[in-house]
């Protein structure tokens, strides 16, 4: 993650305790130190770490910030993705890909 800076519009990933995101909400960086930041706002007592923009908490890193919208939405269809294709083969009714469609996915799949 760049270094962010104070006044720079930034978004933030709210997280369920169960690891579902909430929402994505447009923040302000409010301070910017050495190690660590904080945004303006309702969560501006959230502390996040200045290289992975996790929340820094003694219990779970469960928030985030994105410094563009579009890494947040790259992530969540990487996620979608991945989660489908990983149950195609993992159900046992699944079992009707074709021969030609299983070497053309291992293709793709392996160098």
């Amino acid at each position: 993650m760049e270094k962010p800076e104070e006044g720079q519009k930034a978004w933030l990933k709210l997280m369920h305790r169960r690891g579902n995101p909430l929402e994505l909400i447009e923040v302000k960086i409010k301070s910017v130190g050495r190690k660590y930041f904080y945004i303006d706002g309702h969560y501006s007592k959230i502390k996040f770490d200045i290289e992975t923009g996790f929340e820094v908490s003694d219990y779970n890193n469960v928030s985030r910030i994105y410094l563009d919208p579009q890494i947040f939405l790259d992530e969540n269809e990487t996620s979608i993705l991945y989660n489908r294709i990983k149950s195609a083969f993992n159900s046992w009714s699944n079992k009707n890909i074709s021969l030609e469609k299983l070497r053309q996915i291992d293709k793709v799949l392996t160098p």
